[in-house]
């Protein structure tokens, strides 16, 4: 019953950030709006990927005026790079990125001074991790970890 409740809210959640995204794609797109077909265009993370091409699918059946969008799951550091334009005189090669974890302040200075654009970073999605090893472990043994020693590992508290 707790997991029922907990997907409800999760569910909510998400349509709630599904709006919030389309309002802020939409208004993305209204900027470029001189053309006949709008182009919007994204990348990074591929872990979203199918959600991106879900929404952006719904978005660009229901735009006015008509919208051609796409998103490239080319990995987090890829989409950021595209988006922060270092290698193209700090000009958006996308019009927005996702991203595993938020930019780095150096990469956000680039957008923001180098580039003269503003951003925002918006959590709009949770996902799990798989954890594999290759600890050698007796025939029949489990290795059993914590979440808090999984955390102390992945930031390096616990190195060997």
């Amino acid at each position: 019953q707790a997991l029922g409740l907990c997907l409800q809210h999760v569910r909510a959640v998400s349509t709630h950030i599904v709006m919030v995204a389309s309002r802020l794609l939409l208004a993305v797109a209204s900027t470029v709006a001189g053309h006949k077909v709008i182009q919007l265009h994204g990348s990074g993370t591929t872990n979203p990927s199918k959600f991106f091409w879900d929404v952006l699918a719904m978005f660009t059946e229901e735009a006015e005026p008509q919208v051609h969008a796409t998103y490239r799951a080319i990995g987090s550091s890829s989409g950021m790079a595209e988006f922060a334009g270092p290698d193209n005189g700090y000009k958006a090669r996308n019009h927005f990125g996702s991203g595993d974890i938020p930019m780095t302040t150096a990469r956000w200075t680039e957008v923001t001074t180098n580039g003269n654009r503003q951003m925002v970073h918006i959590p709009f999605a949770l996902g799990a991790i798989g954890i594999f090893h290759s600890v050698p472990l007796p025939s029949g043994g489990k290795l059993q970890m914590s979440p808090c020693l999984m955390a102390k590992i992945f930031s390096r508290q616990i190195k060997t």
